[in-house]
């Protein structure tokens, strides 16, 4: 369908899995949808485990793209949120992508419509570590304990995948 989605004439962002981005279908997304397919980076909002701590020019990035969003819908941050303490809050569990930001912002505002309180931002907590959870296997638990404790990760075993094999 790429005929139809590249014909709006207006600003769109598709989203697509990072894994079919860098996949074998990269360069035939490249030619139908006109070049480059960028990437949008996670920006670094809390320091690395163990002494995890808010990284405040990463939250201020965030907080200028709020803005911006903002005053593109002619809206205040007053009008979105109850405080700035659920803005801050709703951007550390964003965990640095704007995507589930916005995806927050959207399950937070279904809750009780505006501004975001907190009730409202336990909901959307709620509901995206659910998301998070039928996503993820048994065994991945464990990785995870060792990862918010530590900030690392340590591979036991090489894993394969397909012919490739990674050490």
């Amino acid at each position: 369908r790429a005929a139809q989605l590249t014909a709006f004439q207006c600003h769109v962002v598709y989203s697509m899995p990072i894994s079919l981005a860098y996949s074998h279908q990269e360069q035939s997304i490249k030619n139908l949808y006109g070049g480059h397919v960028p990437v949008v980076p996670m920006t670094k909002v809390l320091t690395r485990p163990p002494n995890s701590r808010p990284y405040k020019p990463g939250i201020e990035k965030f907080r200028e793209i709020i803005r911006k969003r903002l005053d593109s819908a002619n809206a205040s941050e007053t009008d979105l949120f109850k405080d700035e303490k659920v803005r801050d809050e709703l951007i550390l569990l964003s965990g640095g992508q704007p995507t589930e930001l916005m995806t927050l912002v959207r399950e937070a505002i279904i809750t009780r419509g505006l501004p975001i309180d907190r009730d409202s931002l336990r909901r959307a907590q709620s509901e995206g570590r659910k998301e998070y959870a039928r996503q993820l296997r048994h065994e991945h638990f464990p990785i995870l304990v060792v990862v918010a404790k530590t900030g690392k990760v340590r591979r036991t075993a090489p894993i394969t995948l397909g012919w490739w094999r990674f050490a």
